[in-house]
């Protein structure tokens, strides 16, 4: 639960007729004017200098926000279609809770961790120094989809909550108050007025601005527009814990670049054996390596190149048939069948490549994925040495043959 809130000093906010906040505009909202805002590892405040966003232009907190609600604007209005969770509060949150990523344990080492979440994520967890887990995930989005759905806002205390949000009757105001009795509490020492006009401010500042920029619905809109129910596609009392065969899942069906990073840690710091928690439940879901027990207990166990690859192909969904295992074998399956797999010209410039393609010769096969920063990775695990990772940039060399999965729509 949240502890106090920090005191926003020295600014002074236009109020919306809604009785919200707005940022001032055209100004450098918090940085040039020494705002504080609140850290959710402490319970303190935290300068809005401290750190940098990933991959985010803007120069200002304001622009900031302003620049991830256009990046993952669209993925949060399809939670809002999954969860019913109305998609500008993810934005206004993730102000609250990290200055978008700049502050707390966001740069502290819960990576793409934006929005304060604890335990583990698809990226294993970051341990603060006072001994709390905190998510660690392969992208940002993964991060909304947690926050969104069964992780936090769809656990089942927040349903009432949710009961404001029928399409022909939406109350975000309400369904804002009764989600912060519970997150973030009066009882915590919490000022859950306050809280709730920041929210409101940012909804109506820079959220709205990006709105009217890209003709976007506000959450209100996509409700009525679409019909979404009450609890989206899941319905409040329905089971939307994420079992083991859908853990993790973050609609990447056919992108075979999305789910190679989901299922590969981020680096090569965790124990060669251990699968992040993606890559676990997918080697054990229906067809998977682990569940067939094909090759030995280096493939079964995920800590094998070639089960990786096949893991990624089949549980995309991009080809069910992928073989496993054995490197030479799935080498011959590409070459064998042009009707699913283009051989690339082998350049070795990144440049020529594109995100999911597959490097393959006899004794090893990888995948080339490009990260939400545009960064190209090698995604690939050792046999009985390294299981999956993305750890290392594109590198060239010669003895691969490049496929490219034949409509492979990413």
């Amino acid at each position: 639960m949240k502890r106090a809130l920090c005191i926003l000093l020295a600014l002074a906010l236009t109020v919306f007729s809604s009785g919200g906040m707005a940022f001032a505009e055209n100004e450098d909202f918090r940085r040039n004017n020494d705002i504080f805002l609140y850290d959710p590892e402490d319970g303190i405040c935290g300068n809005i200098n401290e750190g940098n966003s990933a991959d985010l232009s803007g120069s200002s907190a304001y622009a900031r926000l302003k620049d991830a609600v256009s990046k993952y604007g669209e993925t949060a209005m399809q939670m809002q279609r999954v969860y019913g969770t109305p998609w500008e509060v993810v934005f206004a949150q993730m102000q609250k809770e990290s200055g978008v990523g700049t502050a707390g344990i966001a740069v502290s080492g819960a990576t793409n961790n934006w929005l304060g979440i604890t335990g583990s994520g698809d990226a294993g967890s970051y341990i603060s120094d006072s001994g709390r887990a905190w998510a660690k995930y392969t992208s940002v989005s993964v991060s909304i989809e947690d926050w969104a759905g069964p992780r936090v806002l769809r656990n089942g205390i927040y349903d009432n909550a949710f009961a404001h949000l029928d399409p022909n009757n939406y109350d975000l105001d309400g369904f804002i108050r009764k989600m912060l009795a519970h997150y973030a509490p009066s009882s915590d020492g919490n000022n859950e007025e306050a809280y709730r006009q920041d929210i409101l401010g940012f909804i109506n500042g820079p959220i709205a601005e990006v709105r009217a920029e890209k003709g976007w619905p506000s959450s209100a809109e996509l409700a009525r527009k679409e019909n979404i129910p009450i609890g989206g596609q899941n319905a409040l009392g329905s089971d939307v814990s994420k079992d083991s065969e859908a853990e993790y899942n973050c609609d990447t069906t056919g992108d075979i670049n999305a789910t190679g990073i989901l299922l590969s840690w981020p680096d090569r710091t965790h124990s060669s054996n251990e699968p992040n928690p993606a890559y676990k439940t997918a080697l054990n879901s229906e067809g998977g390596v682990a569940t067939r027990k094909q090759g030995d207990s280096c493939s079964i166990g995920g800590n094998s190149c070639d089960a990786f690859v096949a893991t990624v192909m089949r549980y995309s969904g991009a080809d069910e048939d992928f073989p496993c295992c054995g490197a030479l074998n799935q080498l011959n399956y590409m070459s064998s069948h042009p009707e699913k797999y283009l051989e690339i010209p082998n350049t070795g410039n990144a440049s020529d490549l594109k995100p999911g393609d597959i490097r393959s010769r006899s004794g090893h096969i990888e995948m080339y994925v490009v990260l939400e920063d545009g960064s190209g990775r090698i995604a690939s695990a050792s046999h009985c040495d390294r299981t999956a990772d993305h750890g290392i940039g594109f590198y060239a060399d010669s003895s691969y043959r490049i496929f490219r999965k034949i409509n492979n729509d990413i």
